[in-house]
């Protein structure tokens, strides 16, 4: 069967959970940045749920969009209200504990990639 998700945490029912948060707490992870589309649906919901867990969550500004400005809005207020930090993408590195050369590579084409993406969505 098919489960409907737009969080990677959890299906939108609340019933079944991906590996994910299993998988970031093995890894020591704390911290959860994301960025992409839909800042409405899939970015929020997976923000909304990496703070449930208990994970400083942050949103990467310029690296999301939304699908409609008002549904948009609202996600983020909803984002806000769950302790969901936004922030810019030159700020990412000052999260990691132990920057390199390639965090900032890493941040640099995130953007890029989801900038080009709103372009064709634009076209």
């Amino acid at each position: 069967s098919t489960v409907d998700s737009y969080s990677a945490f959890w299906d939108n029912g609340d019933t079944y959970h991906t590996p994910l948060y299993e998988d970031l707490l093995k890894r020591g992870v704390t911290d959860v940045v994301v960025c992409g589309l839909a800042t409405d649906y899939c970015v929020g919901f997976t923000a909304l749920d990496a703070a449930r867990h208990g994970l400083r969550t942050f949103i990467v500004e310029e690296a999301v969009r939304g699908v409609a400005p008002e549904t948009t809005a609202a996600m983020l207020e909803r984002c806000r209200a769950a302790q969901i930090k936004l922030i810019k993408s030159r700020d990412v590195s000052t999260l990691v504990t132990t920057p390199s050369p390639l965090t900032a590579d890493v941040v640099a084409a995130a953007v890029r990639t989801t900038q080009a993406h709103f372009s064709t969505l634009d076209a």
